[in-house]
């Protein structure tokens, strides 16, 4: 669910309260005419409870269940990543058994489009490349299915249902296996080559700044994890947070990225709170 979207009647980024209202007066005609406004995401979405005069709950949604934001959307709440991931997992463990391929895809490329309006031209900044749960066939009828969340693949790792050792994961371009993919953070891996780190980590808030979450893993050499700690929320259950924040308690940490050239971690997506999470 999201409060906020980009009316196509008004050209215009309004809240779900303010489109509803509108709806009511006749001067929006359509609750299917909006589509996300953060730059990164941009998928259609419906208002709730339409011309309703009594409605209590009113929201924004999207408008086809299989159609996800972004997983770099900062609009999107957490317990609608929360069902998100759902559907990922449902889909992606459907597209596993069919002896299909999940490709791990990055969020971070934009392209502008133009909204007309009163004032003349707008220019906004969209994801481009195929969208979160996208799924394409190739000549022999294989299926390929876009998955984003670091916990829908953790769902897969996890799950007795599906083969850790097939090589059914594309990522940059390579096919590998769920354990090739997740890597003991005790191990090395090579510079630049993305995988999904695991590993026993304390949860602290800087002391040079209280609005970020720092995550360092236990008795490894490796980088500290640094995140925005209002976005992070948006991914992670806040009582699952507070359970480690600043306690001194050891949590169960996964990190996706690579280790850069300058020795730091570089998060798959560009936004270390896309590809972060404590495990619950």
């Amino acid at each position: 669910m999201s409060e906020r979207a980009y009316s196509e009647e008004l050209n215009e980024e309004i809240s779900a309260f303010k489109a509803h209202k509108y709806s009511l007066k006749g001067k929006l005609k359509s609750a299917k005419a909006f589509h996300c406004h953060d730059p990164y995401c941009g998928i259609k979405l419906t208002c709730s409870n339409w011309a309703v005069k009594d409605a209590k709950r009113i929201y924004f949604t999207p408008s086809n269940r299989d159609d996800l934001h972004s997983i770099a959307c900062s609009t999107v709440s957490g317990d609608e990543e929360k069902r998100q991931v759902e559907v990922e997992t449902e889909q992606g463990k459907r597209t596993i058994s069919k002896n299909g391929i999940i490709a791990m895809r990055k969020a971070t490329n934009k392209s502008k489009t133009n909204h007309s309006n009163e004032h003349g031209v707008e220019d906004v900044d969209v994801v481009t490349g195929e969208r979160r749960n996208n799924v394409t066939k190739d000549k022999k009828g294989t299926e390929s299915r876009n998955v984003s969340s670091i916990k829908t693949y953790i769902n897969f790792y996890y799950d007795d249902d599906v083969d850790n050792n097939v090589c059914n994961i594309r990522v940059d371009g390579e096919l590998i296996s769920l354990n090739t993919l997740f890597v003991d953070a005790k191990e090395e891996i090579p510079v630049g080559v993305n995988r999904i780190l695991f590993g026993n980590a304390i949860v602290t808030t800087p002391v040079f700044n209280d609005k970020l979450v720092a995550f360092e893993f236990v008795d490894v050499d490796k980088p500290i994890v640094y995140t925005n700690k209002e976005m992070l929320l948006t991914r992670i259950n806040s009582k699952v947070l507070n359970q480690y924040l600043d306690k001194g308690v050891e949590c169960q940490f996964f990190f996706r990225g690579s280790i850069g050239q300058d020795g730091k971690f570089v998060s798959f997506n560009g936004k270390n709170y896309c590809d972060l999470y404590i495990m619950e």
